[in-house]
């Protein structure tokens, strides 16, 4: 029989919020409905912003839905990234709920649409977390977390995320090495590799190719700045590549030609950029209309379908995108079921890093609720990594994983995006793989390996900068 509550008592105490467990006060929906409910309402004022779940008993017993809450970016410049994210959310929380769903209960997927604006996600995020009678969310970007970290922090709320790859993350987050003592804990995890990681790895990949030389230009935005920042600081680490000139600039303009010939007027062998999908192709139009001749370095975001067939024709021939390069043990299952629930070919647009970390994300909290034997926020905390460990029998699906705790083993999970072995701050690791486009696609080339930029972040040169 499995022991069905493994966290410390004597250190968690009674649940903070059981006050905030719900029977209908929302009224409850079906997964489909929450998934596909339309705009999600506004989130904006903790109100009507799309329906609410029933919040379970919070025991360890079969019955009642586990409602976690699911922070969207379903308007905004990020939507085309979060069309595919949701998807595979979908279909993972369907496989949980068809092996049983943690302890007997029906997990449901709580989205609303916070448009990646920071104080919309903070309105979200309580409405979530004081109304829906959400124990863990699993969602957040990086222009979100920094901005409300100390309000995270004081809902003391497990959030897995599949986006941050926020530098601001890679000194916190996670257990901090105590997994029975939550008194320091930073509550934050994610299952996408930090922004140092495949930074780090396109300036490899520009060492790699001759680029002595580049020009950076970045929209002055969270996730964007960070990107380059990270890049800026592993060109600083590493012999044989400069920085020329670097330009930033406001996002949503309609054209960016003053700034490209600002960035021009230096000489250099790449530019780099760091933008949104729709800037970046007002961008490389503006590129190819004044006649550059540079190579082209793309950060992770613009490694898409709607990129190559907008601008395909413009891009140089030299032209490279980095990004967390997917490597767990799940990685052709999930495409094989995406494609078949989907009627898609190799997950289409949506085969992308943060749609495939979002399975792993939801999946860990699945897990950890089953382990804990209950849907509450300090146990949970206290057993996502204890369903990560390495010394547990290796898992890729909840399924597998239930099976196992409640035989009694302890569990290793492994997913698609990475084997998901988490660091002491919330952290995971994988290669950066490198993609070149062209009006036809994507073509996939040889990829950065982890263990090379590893010792470009352990260099005496990496500083990371404030």
């Amino acid at each position: 029989m499995r022991h069905m509550t493994r966290h410390d008592q004597s250190k968690s105490g009674p649940s903070r919020r059981n006050y905030l467990k719900i029977t209908g006060a929302i009224g409850a929906t079906t997964l489909a409905g929450c998934i596909g409910g339309g705009d999600g309402g506004d989130g904006g004022d903790g109100g009507d912003g799309g329906d609410g779940g029933d919040g379970g008993d919070g025991g360890s017993g079969g019955g009642g839905t586990i409602s976690i809450g699911a922070p969207a970016a379903q308007t905004g410049a990020y939507d085309y990234l979060q069309a595919g994210c949701s998807k595979v959310l979908e279909l993972a929380a369907e496989q949980i709920n068809e092996a049983g769903g943690p302890n007997g209960q029906e997990l449901e997927l709580l989205f609303r649409d916070t448009a990646v604006n920071p104080q919309e996600a903070r309105n979200v995020v309580d409405q979530m977390t004081t109304v829906d009678g959400c124990e863990a969310i699993c969602g957040m970007f990086s222009n979100e977390i920094p901005p409300n970290w100390d309000f995270l922090q004081s809902k003391e709320v497990p959030i897995v995320s599949y986006w941050p790859g926020s530098r601001f993350l890679d000194t916190r987050g996670g257990d901090n090495d105590t997994p029975q003592d939550v008194s320091d804990d930073e509550w934050v995890w994610r299952t996408i590799i930090s922004d140092s990681v495949h930074t780090a790895g396109q300036a490899l990949n520009a060492k790699e190719r001759g680029y002595e030389t580049v020009g950076l230009i970045n929209t002055a935005t969270e996730g964007e700045r960070s990107w380059m920042t990270g890049f800026k600081d592993a060109v600083n680490a590493i012999d044989g590549v400069e920085v020329a000139n670097e330009v930033e600039v406001e996002s949503g303009a309609s054209s960016y030609q003053a700034a490209l010939s600002r960035l021009h007027n230096e000489d250099f062998d790449a530019m780099v950029m760091s933008f949104a999908l729709e800037d970046a192709i007002t961008a490389i139009r503006n590129y190819d209309s004044g006649g550059y001749d540079t190579a082209l370095l793309m950060s992770d975001g613009l490694k898409h379908n709607d990129l190559t067939s907008e601008v395909g024709g413009a891009l140089p021939e030299e032209n490279y995108a980095a990004l967390g390069g997917a490597s767990g043990p799940y990685l052709d299952s999930l495409v094989s079921a995406f494609d078949e629930k989907y009627d898609t070919t190799e997950m289409g647009d949506d085969n992308h890093p943060w749609a495939i970390a979002a399975y792993d994300a939801l999946n860990v909290l699945a897990l950890a609720i089953h382990r804990a034997g209950e849907y509450s926020a300090t146990p949970l905390e206290q057993n996502i990594r204890a369903v990560t460990s390495t010394n547990g029998t290796q898992v890729t699906t909840f399924a597998d994983g239930k099976e196992a705790l409640d035989n009694d083993e302890e569990i290793n999970f492994a997913g698609a995006m990475s084997n998901v072995n988490f660091s002491a701050k919330g952290d995971v690791a994988a290669d950066t793989a490198v993609f070149r486009g062209s009006s036809d696609g994507w073509e996939q080339l040889d990829p950065i390996a982890a263990s090379d930029i590893q010792e470009v972040l352990e260099s005496d040169d990496y500083e990371v900068s404030s």
